[in-house]
C-alpha cells in the first residue's frame, strides 16, 4: 500500500480550497493531518474520508410543489412581523 503523503498544494488542488485556507484549517485542526514537525502533510485516504464526512446531505422536500411561492409567502409573513 502506497502511503505517500500529500502536501498543501496537492490537497488544495484535490479539494478546490486555497492554500491559505488549508494552512488556516491546519492551525485550527479542522482538517486531518499527521504530526510531521512543522510540515503540514496529509494522508490521501484520510482526506477523502474527511471530504465524505463533511459533505452536505441533499434534503428532499415532500408536499411542496412550488418552493418559490412558499418562500415568497414566508418572506411576506416575516416582513410583516418586522414592520
Amino acid at each position: 500500500m502506497n502511503r505517500r503523503l500529500l502536501n498543501v498544494k496537492e490537497v488544495s488542488e484535490l479539494t478546490g480550497l486555497s492554500k491559505n485556507t488549508i494552512y488556516c484549517w491546519v492551525s485550527q485542526r479542522r482538517i486531518p493531518f499527521p504530526e510531521c514537525g512543522r510540515l503540514a502533510k496529509f494522508h490521501l485516504q484520510k482526506i477523502e474520508k474527511w471530504i465524505d464526512q463533511i459533505r452536505v446531505q441533499e434534503k428532499k422536500f415532500e408536499g411542496i410543489r412550488d418552493r418559490s411561492s412558499s418562500c415568497q409567502a414566508f418572506d411576506q409573513k416575516t416582513l410583516g412581523m418586522l414592520t
